[in-house]
């Protein structure tokens, strides 16, 4: 295994919101992922509540928790199976309205992504301390 130097937070935040600009399928995990980190009053509510720096933002919580449990609900989505389909799109789900607000809003939650992929925002850090 070749001992490779880890890119760097800032490259590869980047490079997540690069994928969150171009990549469907990203934004769609994206969503989900962030959904995940929303606390479970939050998901019920469908909004954000606490100011815990993990999930969606209080201007984002309540479309964007309304948009996935769309996707959820009455699409019968999961995240795996999001995953496992190469070529889903959004329109495959959602009409106009709902894809500019996706595009609009997922590129915004980069950081929080990478955090959450190299393990620095784990979903116990949902929850109010």
């Amino acid at each position: 295994m070749a001992n490779e130097k880890q890119q760097s937070m800032k490259d590869f935040t980047a490079e997540i919101r690069h994928k969150l600009e171009t990549d469907e399928r990203w934004m769609l995990v994206g969503m989900l992922t962030i959904h995940k980190f929303q606390t479970y009053d939050e998901r019920k509510q469908m909004d954000t509540t606490l100011n815990n720096g993990v999930g969606f933002s209080g201007a984002d919580g309540n479309v964007m928790s309304r948009l996935i449990k769309w996707l959820r609900n009455t699409k019968g989505q999961t995240e795996a199976s999001i995953r496992a389909n190469q070529n889903v799109k959004l329109a495959d789900f959602y009409d106009d309205w709902a894809i500019k607000i996706i595009r609009k809003k997922m590129p915004r939650y980069a950081g929080q992504l990478a955090k959450i992929s190299r393990g620095i925002i784990k979903p116990e850090d949902a929850y109010d301390k």
